[in-house]
């Protein structure tokens, strides 16, 4: 068997949206952050961030998205429950999000989720930004990140080898 580990490297991913009303629901319910895969996969994720307001303020949204506390306020779910917290394969000391889904994420269970710091809400007509570190190891290569009841939601195609070994 060929070790194509290597070739699995961390990217960093980012992206902006102003948040907008929800079709579903009422907005300042639920304050979370949830992700998960689209289908059956193995990622590495670390260093999470949900920022409100990047160019004024600044706000960080997000408490303990370097996982160094462990699974301390993350919540793993249904198909993606068998999550855990691991040691970078490339920095021991380092502790990261080994997420494992066994199947496709949705909207009320299957995925990963963690509270908003001190309670704070999205505030619609804000701009958010939202970034992470991961590492694709096998499986789907889609993640999809989203602000609760689908704001600021996004699915990224993570970077992935073309030659994952036998």
């Amino acid at each position: 068997a060929s070790d194509e580990n290597a070739k699995r490297t961390w990217q960093t991913y980012s992206y902006r949206m102003t948040a907008a009303a929800s079709s579903v629901g009422p907005d300042a319910q639920w304050k979370e952050l949830i992700l998960g895969l689209l289908d059956r996969g193995e990622v590495l994720i670390d260093d999470i961030s949900v920022v409100e307001n990047p160019d004024g303020a600044a706000t960080q949204m997000i408490t303990n998205g370097n996982f160094q506390n462990g699974t301390t306020g993350w919540r793993f779910l249904g198909n993606h429950r068998h999550a855990s917290i691991v040691n970078d394969p490339q920095n021991a000391g380092n502790q990261v999000l080994f997420l494992s889904a066994r199947g496709a994420t949705e909207h009320m269970h299957n995925h990963v989720e963690t509270t908003l710091a001190s309670g704070r809400a999205v505030t619609n007509g804000l701009v958010y930004e939202i970034s992470y570190r991961a590492r694709w190891l096998n499986g789907i290569n889609r993640l999809n990140t989203r602000l609760y009841f689908n704001r600021c939601a996004k699915t990224t195609e993570l970077t992935r080898t073309d030659e994952p070994g036998t």
